[in-house]
């Protein structure tokens, strides 16, 4: 049975694998360096969170809000009723909410639309909030001017 990587072959290709790994690892390194150096520059946590210990909580945040803006594009579905339902003056508001929607014709396929939006909770609120936008702007728009504009001018 014929070899088909020789020795010498596999050699060369196990070094160039871990030659690469070494090259994205030190990648990674390199990102993650400038991204705290220019985070220290421009978004340093004032007094008293600027300790060390609130460090990797105020990364952690700013990477989510950046990390958490998206594109979406499509249809919705829109109630215009402006129903009384919609005033949530009762705990039970939900349950009034859900019978004024299933109304004829309160609903409606509205659409195609994009939204370019920062979410502020990916798996409980997987949608943007425009009153949210304008606070989730702020730190952006210290961080990437063009990512904000971008955002603004879609929402």
């Amino acid at each position: 049975m014929a070899d088909f990587y020789p020795r010498e072959q596999h050699w060369r290709w196990k070094h160039a694998l871990r030659a690469e790994a070494n090259s994205i690892s030190n990648t990674i390194k390199a990102a993650t360096k400038a991204f705290s150096d220019r985070f220290s520059k421009l978004l340093a946590p004032k007094a008293p969170f600027n300790k060390s210990k609130y460090q990797a909580f105020a990364h952690s945040m700013f990477s989510n809000l950046i990390g958490g803006i998206g594109y979406f594009h499509g249809d919705a579905l829109v109630d215009r009723s402006y129903a009384a339902e919609y005033e949530e003056e009762n705990e039970g508001f939900w349950e009034e909410t859900a019978e004024a929607r299933h109304r004829q014709g309160a609903v409606k396929l509205e659409g195609p639309a994009e939204l370019y939006t920062s979410i502020p909770s990916r798996p409980f609120f997987p949608r943007g909030f425009l009153w949210d936008e304008g606070f989730h702007l702020i730190p952006v728009a210290d961080w990437d001017m063009d990512l904000t504009c971008v955002a603004y001018n879609r929402t």
